[in-house]
């Protein structure tokens, strides 16, 4: 069976005086609610006063709000906004006594572990949830404080769990910027566990129960029986706050011995005075009895003199600890560098490995002239993007554009030797220079190519009548024609295997020399820019040719 809501309970109290729901609503959220005020006032039993009080007040108001859900967002909200302002009231009340308490230890400052994460952020958690605004406050009170998960966060906020899970890491993070604004540098996924582990432990045993009685009991007396109990309230409160400013005042000193031990020697010393003064008052009081007290007053300044002076060696301390803060920030920092460039490198070889296995599934993508290829090879051919085919089309070509440039690098030495050999003659089978090379070639990479008349390539401008060159493409769209003659080598560039293209090409030279002269000498970054100098139809044929092609390699 689906338990019931917060707004649920709290109208089935309200229109029916069902004491049970009531006591529900108190055992989900006493622990919060202590939890909260305990972070704020460092007191147990003033953080059950306020828990009291705000479970009291939520009794009282039960009626008109259940009658305006919609002017809150969920009752968790609520009742952590109540809780921060009675601790405020609360704290307000005690500032004199602190006041005073905090003189004995002006010179001790309580050091802060740098290795507790979670002692940093307690003091200032309440003070930066406040600065969030409803909503974000609301998300993180729901999902860390309730320990809520996303459905159940959608459904309080009325939003679907996607829009929840975006709401709860937005507001971590704004949370995480306000701790950072004082002085609590940490990590989104630390804060999280912290305040999940931390922020709401269990509360005193009974608890729920006391509150609950308390808080019922507080809506049904009369109006004389609650003025007495405010007044004993109040007479108690006054009874107590000797200790609860202690207790604050020695909880600014947590971790220090001197700070604790000067708190309490300046209670005892305020309580010999008040017994010197009343001795003096009464005659009947023995010499004995004042000079034991004088001899012991004096002690007791003389030991908090003692422990004054060994706080004068704090700021050498707090330097040191500031110190190894920032050792500790340099090291993270550039770990965090190393493990970034780390994780680009791993990437990238993924992407080499990926290019190898889809290259494997495409056996006609490949030419014997691979086998020439280095690490280096693989690395550059695999540095861009392998999403889609084109990519991958793209990546291939790369590599054969690569493998067949070392082959032409092996093959020029060897041309040079035959031709120095046969009376300058270029051969007229490219098996012919099998001999020359300095290292043995694979045949079959050497059946790929051909030899043809130097006019079939015109874009390259080799020497003599006769080019070497591969006999066809594997990816025409993509793949480079090289040419090796005998004044050297060069590419004719991707997708040029068409002669019509090179034809076009070499009908746009003038073209392209008439833009260079009104130009100053630059080249033609589109294609559009060379359309004012086209003066024959030839030319107009040609541009539209290469336009169409410069297109289609775009898409």
């Amino acid at each position: 069976m689906e338990a019931k809501s917060d707004f649920d309970l709290l109208r089935e109290y309200s229109q029916k005086a069902d004491d049970a729901a009531f006591n529900e609503i108190v055992n989900r959220y006493a622990d919060l609610v202590y939890a909260s005020a305990m972070r704020q006032v460092n007191s147990p039993e003033l953080a059950k006063d306020i828990a009291q009080v705000v479970f009291t007040d939520l009794a009282r108001k039960a009626k008109a709000m259940s009658d305006a859900p919609g002017t809150f967002s969920s009752l968790a909200g609520w009742l952590y906004q109540a809780t921060r302002l009675e601790a405020l009231a609360k704290l307000r009340s005690e500032i004199r006594r602190q006041e005073r308490e905090r003189k004995v230890m002006e010179d001790f400052s309580p050091l802060a572990d740098a290795t507790c994460e979670w002692e940093q952020i307690r003091p200032v958690l309440d003070e930066a949830m406040e600065k969030l605004d409803c909503e974000d406050r609301e998300a993180v009170l729901l999902r860390f404080f309730k320990n809520q998960d996303y459905r159940e966060i959608g459904c309080a906020l009325k939003v679907s769990d996607d829009a929840a899970q975006k709401r709860v890491s937005r507001a971590l993070e704004r949370l995480r910027n306000q701790l950072l604004s004082r002085g609590v540098a940490i990590g989104a996924a630390t804060l999280a566990g912290d305040i999940a582990v931390n922020a709401v432990p269990a509360g005193p045993l009974g608890l729920a129960a006391t509150i609950s009685t308390a808080a019922l009991a507080g809506t049904a007396v009369s109006s004389t029986t609650l003025t007495a109990v405010a007044a004993k309230n109040i007479l108690m409160t006054a009874l107590q706050k000797t200790c609860i400013a202690i207790t604050i005042a020695a909880a600014v000193g947590t971790g220090m011995y001197q700070a604790h031990r000067a708190s309490k020697l300046n209670a005892e010393l305020r309580d010999l005075q008040s017994a010197s003064e009343a001795r003096r008052a009464d005659a009947a009081r023995s010499d004995a009895t004042n000079e034991n007290s004088s001899g012991l007053l004096a002690a007791l300044r003389e030991e908090n003199e003692q422990l004054r002076r060994a706080g004068a060696d704090l700021p050498r301390l707090r330097g040191e600890v500031a110190s190894l803060r920032q050792q500790l920030k340099d090291a993270t920092r550039s770990k965090s560098n190393t493990d970034t460039t780390e994780a680009a490198a791993a990437e990238w070889a993924d992407r080499v490995k990926e290019l190898k296995a889809k290259l494997d599934s495409k056996p006609e993508a490949k030419i014997p002239e691979l086998r020439l290829l280095g690490d280096n090879d693989w690395l550059m051919a695999a540095s861009g993007k392998l999403e889609s085919d084109k990519d991958y089309r793209q990546a291939f070509s790369s590599l054969r554009h690569s493998a067949e440039n070392k082959l032409i690098v092996k093959m020029q030495p060897a041309l040079k030797k035959y031709m120095a050999a046969n009376n300058n003659q270029f051969p007229s089978d490219i098996l012919q220079l099998q001999g020359y090379f300095d290292e043995p070639v694979d045949v079959s990479a050497l059946q790929r190519y051909t030899i043809i008349p130097a006019e079939q390539m015109p874009s390259l401008k080799m020497g003599g009548s006769s080019i070497i060159t591969q006999k066809s493409p594997v990816d025409e769209e993509y793949d480079s024609r090289w040419g090796l003659g005998s004044s050297g080598f060069g590419s004719s560039g991707s997708g040029s295997w068409n002669d019509q293209d090179a034809k076009a090409i070499n009908t746009l030279g003038p073209v392209m020399k008439a833009f260079a002269d009104a130009n100053g000498g630059r080249e033609p970054v589109e294609p559009s820019e060379l359309a004012p100098y086209l003066t024959t139809q030839e030319q107009k044929v040609a541009f539209d040719r290469l336009q169409k092609r410069h297109a289609a390699q775009a898409h």
